[in-house]
């Protein structure tokens, strides 16, 4: 064999005929075009991430801990969990119970009654919060009250 030969083949040996898959492909920057059919399917490496970043901005503002990242990623691989799976599961969290307990309470106050709820009301309904209430949960208790209902007469 010629020596040019001899080192090419060497060389080509070193470096594997590329014919072999790779068991740890490094995944494209972006997913092909396509390749999301739908929200809640996962077909990409990146999708996960992208899922998690997203429903902890939106719902907590700010970006996911590595103990977090690590749980819902594994829970979308492993476990077939959508995103909407995901956000359901930061929303009953309790650091996300924490964070919109007022907002949700302010929010059905101003919403049901025109008014900010007072100090008495803020404070039974983060009780309630705290104890697993939902945000329908509360509306549907204030849309029960007699200062709702008298509203709606007026109205």
């Amino acid at each position: 064999m010629r020596p040019l030969a001899l080192l090419f083949a060497l060389f080509i040996g070193l470096l594997g005929s590329g014919c072999e898959t790779d068991p740890h492909p490094i995944p494209p920057p972006h997913p092909p075009a396509g390749s999301y059919p739908g929200d809640d399917t996962v077909h990409h490496l990146y999708e996960p991430e992208r899922i998690i970043h997203r429903a902890y901005r939106d719902l907590l503002g700010r970006r996911p801990d590595e103990e977090g990242l690590r749980n819902y990623r594994r829970r979308i691989i492993d476990q077939g969990w959508t995103e909407a799976q995901v956000r359901d599961a930061i929303r009953n969290s309790h650091e996300y119970r924490v964070l919109r307990a007022e907002v949700v309470i302010r929010r059905a106050y101003q919403d049901l009654l025109d008014r900010d709820p007072d100090p008495e009301g803020l404070a039974t309904y983060t009780r309630l919060w705290q104890r697993g209430y939902t945000e329908r949960m509360i509306r549907d208790r204030i849309r029960n009250s007699r200062e709702y209902k008298e509203l709606q007469r007026r109205r």
